[in-house]
């Protein structure tokens, strides 16, 4: 049925959202704001879920390309490519942006690239970098709000609105969607980073700084893995400086603390990966199926399979679907 709606149609097919309850959910927003079908597409094409979808597909298309460069040199090709377009765009007009960068600011960054570039420990951070420059021009701002709910709901993929879906489909005529939102929104954006129980999930419990507890364990770990394919030493150095929470005593996982998470009787698909994860709980956001635990032997590393159950011992250099999950011990 979502194939017939005008606005998922004209959107390209790698920004076209597959979960079903984001297409429904948009749609009733679309109609609520009695919005056009091209406006709607609009603001799903300006949202900064999609410079992640664009900057991802730009990674991968440079890892075909140049098969032999490492990560980061394919990360300072992905922010080299996006500055260059900015750069060929200054004269065509946009409509959107409040303050685009200036010919100075542009080359600016990008004689400094290799500067910028050293504090970048993954590929979400290059992703943030570029929405961070996004925001400067302007390019997400909407007094309605209308955008960052669009956004939201791009960013959950279905899972922090399936608690609220049921309401969706037993009252399709009464306009709740204002109060669903509402509530939907609040939880995602905390006021501070003091821990309050956002949701539960049998023995895990989500806070709103960005943390998820382990009651069987009492290991806190990350809402979500780094986002992007990373090796061992990458992913060893992003647990130790990640601050979630304002902590500052995150490290990386070991073999047995990642084995804990996975739960055979539990599926949820990988995001990038046709591959299933088996992970006991949905509060902890997976883009991978592949982490990497504390122990090694020699140059190689213990990468934990969501999808296998087990423990594979791959090259510190291996990264082809590997992520890092911080996780510290609560005192």
């Amino acid at each position: 049925m979502f194939i017939k709606l005008k606005w998922y149609r004209m959107l390209p097919d790698h920004l076209k959202p597959k979960n079903e309850m984001v297409i429904e959910s948009i749609e009733r927003l679309r109609k609520k704001y009695e919005l056009s079908h091209e406006n709607i597409s609009k603001l799903i094409i300006l949202t900064p879920w999609t410079v992640k979808v664009v900057q991802e597909d730009c990674l991968r298309q440079g890892r075909i390309l140049m098969p032999h460069a490492s990560e980061k040199e394919l990360w300072k090709g992905v922010l080299l490519s996006n500055l260059n377009t900015k750069l060929a765009s200054l004269n065509v007009p946009t409509g959107y942006l409040e303050h685009p960068l200036s010919e100075e600011e542009i080359l600016s960054l990008i004689k400094n690239i290799d500067t910028i570039c050293v504090d970048f420990k993954s590929f979400s951070d290059v992703i943030e970098f570029i929405i961070s420059i996004e925001r400067k021009e302007g390019t997400f701002s909407d007094p309605s709000g209308i955008l960052d709910e669009v956004n939201f709901l791009l960013e959950s993929n279905g899972k922090k609105i399936s608690s609220s879906y049921e309401i969706f489909q037993v009252n399709p005529e009464t306009d709740q969607t204002d109060e669903i939102l509402a509530n939907i929104l609040a939880q995602e954006k905390p006021s501070s980073q003091e821990e309050q129980d956002q949701s539960r999930d049998d023995d895990f419990i989500a806070y709103n700084n960005g943390t998820v507890l382990d009651k069987r364990t009492n290991l806190m770990w990350a809402a979500r893995d780094n986002g992007s394919d990373i090796n061992w030493v990458n992913a060893k150095s992003y647990c130790e400086n990640y601050r979630g929470g304002g902590y500052t005593d995150w490290r990386m996982p070991t073999h047995d603390e990642l084995a804990q998470l996975h739960d055979s009787n539990k599926t949820q698909p990988g995001s990038e990966y046709d591959n299933n994860i088996h992970m006991a709980t949905e509060l902890i956001h997976i883009t991978g199926y592949g982490y990497w635990s504390s122990e090694t032997r020699g140059s190689d590393a213990f990468n934990f399979d969501f999808n296998a159950g087990f423990s594979i011992l791959d090259s510190q250099s291996y990264d082809d679907g590997a992520r890092a999950l911080p996780v510290r011990f609560v005192k």
